[in-house]
C-alpha cells in the first residue's frame, strides 16, 4: 500500500470515528431526554390513581398544580428532543457517508495490497523461471 493510500486511510478512519462520536453524545442526550419523559409519563398515571393519600393534595387543588407542571415540563422536554433529533438527521447522514468514505478507501487498501503481493508472486516465479532456464542452459 502506498503511503499516500495508507494516510488517507488513518484519516478517513478518524473522521469517520469523530461523526460517531458526534453521533453517540447525540444519542446520550436523545436516551436522557426520553428517560425524563417517560419518568413523567409514570408520574402522571400515579396521580391518576384512586389512592387515598393523594385525596387531601385533590382537595386543595395541589395536584391540579402538579398536573399543569408535568403538561409544562413534558412539553420542554419534548422541545428539546426535537432540538436534538433535528441535529442528529445531518450527523446521521455524516456518519454513513464518512462510513462509506472509510469503506472505499480500505477497499482501495485491499486491493493495493493484494496487487502488491501478486506483483511480489509474479517476480518470484519469474526468477525461479530465469535461475532454472539458466541452470538448464549450463547443463547442456
Amino acid at each position: 500500500m502506498s503511503d499516500e493510500l495508507r494516510t488517507l486511510l488513518q484519516l478517513e478512519k478518524i473522521r469517520s470515528t469523530k461523526s460517531q462520536k458526534a453521533l453517540m453524545d447525540l444519542q446520550v442526550e436523545e436516551n436522557r431526554l426520553r428517560g425524563q419523559i417517560e419518568t413523567l409519563k409514570e408520574h402522571r398515571r400515579q396521580s391518576h390513581t384512586t389512592d387515598t393519600a393523594l385525596m387531601p393534595m385533590r382537595a386543595i387543588g395541589a395536584l391540579v398544580q402538579w398536573q399543569a407542571w408535568i403538561d409544562r415540563t413534558q412539553g420542554e422536554l419534548n422541545i428539546d428532543l426535537a432540538k436534538v433529533m433535528a441535529r442528529k438527521a445531518p450527523v446521521l447522514r455524516k456518519v454513513r457517508i464518512d462510513s462509506g468514505r472509510r469503506d472505499v478507501v480500505a477497499s482501495l487498501a485491499d486491493r493495493s495490497d493484494m496487487e502488491a503481493r501478486e506483483e511480489a508472486r509474479s517476480q518470484q516465479l519469474q526468477t525461479v523461471l530465469d535461475q532454472a532456464a539458466v541452470r538448464a542452459a549450463l547443463t547442456k
